[in-house]
């Protein structure tokens, strides 16, 4: 564990989630008290999506949160919602998410994109196939399936936008034919019978970059030692959630009332296998990396990734200036000294 600092008055820092799998570095933090541990008081609140943890960290009502790893640019370019400064100074995870199709498209031998084309010309209509937002890897990656099985995901297809707790259900009431989420509302979905997997993550863009630490600059401004300590207790966090023998452990915090509140059986097979993908899909702990293969590291390379997928699925133009310092790796860089200078194996920067 992280060696205690010595307290001084810290504001309280508001941190917005979304009840998902890989919101556990928060819920780790908290419970085994790393962030009190390094004196931090922090205050976290949960929200039923994506469009809402944005304008939050807009308008100051929160500090920080847990975004999908594109955010930070619908808020700089104003796309969405008012032109206003953020960054994301970590990355939370890497993969995580699942394509999931209707128990009646499955039925009807629906598999891969070719097999979805075909069924849309014998029904005459298009597929409605739902992702959690335009800026997040979801949108990116079913965008790339389509266009594997030469579909034109904009012409092709309808993508509506919904909070991830309400795709399940609307999968269910027979609203969509398939939807793109993280989990656990994927296995929820197949759980119930409803719904089938149809690709992972894993299958699609191995080890992208899925959530990141989103940040309203003026935190670091006015208190970057707050704002790495903050960083060096997720780091902590996302490291104790990638080892193999946490992971039951982990599937028990989430499913408690305080943060997913959802039925252990849910949970299992994106952290402990076996996985909610095709047989080809990683499973278990290669799912869904917290730490590992340096997935904190908010690096160039996944910075140009995610501005690439941008550009890709038309959510900005392409001749849009992009923004520089969007990944901001100063601060990672900065945690992970703090972590070498405590009693804690860091991890690395590479």
């Amino acid at each position: 564990m992280a060696k205690r600092h010595r307290s001084r008055a810290r504001r309280e820092i508001r941190i917005g989630f979304v009840p998902l799998i890989d919101c556990a570095p928060f819920a780790v933090a908290e419970e085994m008290g790393l962030f009190s541990q390094r004196g931090l008081c922090v205050r976290l609140e949960a929200e039923p999506g994506w469009a809402t943890i944005r304008d939050k960290v807009i308008y100051r009502e929160l500090d920080a949160a847990h975004a999908v790893c594109g955010l930070p640019y619908s808020s700089l370019l104003g796309i969405g919602s008012v032109p206003s400064p953020a960054v994301a100074s970590l990355v939370l995870n890497l993969q995580g998410n699942v394509l999931i199709l209707s128990k009646r498209l499955w039925e009807e031998g629906v598999r891969d994109p070719r097999s979805l084309r075909l069924f849309a010309a014998q029904c005459g209509r298009k597929p409605v196939l739902a992702v959690v937002s335009r800026f997040s890897a979801h949108h990116f990656l079913l965008h790339s399936w389509l266009r594997r099985g030469g579909l034109d995901p904009k012409r092709d297809a309808y993508v509506p936008i919904l909070p991830p707790a309400q795709m399940a259900l609307h999968l269910q009431q027979g609203y969509l034919d398939g939807y793109c989420v993280g989990e656990p509302w994927g296995s929820s979905a197949v759980a119930g019978g409803f719904g089938a997997c149809a690709a992972s993550s894993a299958d699609l863009e191995p080890n992208h970059p899925e959530k990141v630490l989103l940040i309203h600059p003026s935190l670091a401004r006015e208190d970057p030692e707050t704002h790495s300590l903050l960083i060096a207790s997720l780091l902590e966090a996302c490291a104790w959630c990638d080892q193999a023998d946490h992971r039951l452990a982990l599937v028990d915090i989430l499913a408690s009332r305080r943060w997913l509140h959802l039925p252990k059986e849910w949970l299992l097979p994106s952290l402990c296998g076996p996985s909610p993908g095709p047989p080809s899909a990683n499973a278990g702990t290669r799912f869904v990396s917290f730490a590992r293969s340096g997935a904190n590291d908010p690096s160039p390379e996944r910075e140009e990734w995610v501005w690439r997928q941008l550009l890709a699925t038309g959510v900005v133009p392409v001749d849009a200036a992009r923004p520089s310092g969007v990944f901001w790796r100063e601060p990672y860089l900065a945690a992970i000294q703090e972590l070498r200078s405590s009693t804690t194996p860091a991890p690395t920067a590479a």
